[in-house]
């Protein structure tokens, strides 16, 4: 499997985001897999992508052009595959309203936790990553440098969840530097995701 990802800028951002990548990766294996023989879908990114990517199986290209590794199991295999820069120009972008998807979050200071009831109009992917930004800045305030999503860790993949109620969960801080959070639909964990400060 060795594709270009089409990949466009998200919002104002001048590298492409770790959601787009993760849904573009992710629509390729559905295609090829029913997404019910898909599990333990892990995903980290290695530096930020500011050029297009190719995604290929993991080590088969230069190592130093390798943004993300994305790994999962179908039927007790399991597959790794590599996103790497191009050296292509990206020309085309998205508008993409974070705050609006965050807007109606709701806070618990106590348990450094958030929830947010039926988000719509976005991937999954996309809307637990805006929550998990917007709790940083709420309970990680002191942290400086920038929160970028690191690493996403799944046991069955979901695209699009209808209604429900979402709840995230700061469970790690290592130092303002990498934190882990974890992620519940309507009462059940469906993954973890880690966010890095640079």
């Amino acid at each position: 499997m060795t594709t270009r990802l089409a990949l466009k800028f998200k919002g104002g951002r001048d590298y492409l985001h770790g959601t787009d990548m993760y849904n573009a990766i992710s629509d390729l294996i559905t295609h090829r897999y029913s997404s019910d023989d898909i599990s333990d879908l892990d995903i980290s990114f290695y530096g930020l992508a500011k050029t297009s990517l190719t995604l290929a199986p993991f080590g088969e290209m230069d190592k130093s052009l390798l943004r993300a590794v994305y790994a999962f199991s179908v039927g007790g295999a399991r597959t790794k595959l590599g996103a790497y820069e191009t050296g292509e120009q990206v020309t085309e972008r998205y508008p993409y309203p974070e705050d609006q998807i965050v807007a109606d979050m709701t806070y618990d200071d106590d348990s450094s936790s958030a929830t947010l009831a039926d988000a719509s109009g976005y991937s999954d992917i996309e809307i637990w990553v805006a929550m998990i930004k917007a709790m940083h800045h709420r309970f990680v305030p002191e942290a400086k440098g920038k929160w970028l999503f690191a690493r996403g860790q799944f046991p069955r993949y979901t695209n699009r969840t209808v209604g429900g109620l979402r709840q995230i969960m700061l469970v790690a801080n290592m130092g303002n530097k990498l934190t882990r959070t974890r992620i519940i639909q309507d009462g059940t964990d469906v993954g973890l995701i880690y966010f890095a400060n640079a």
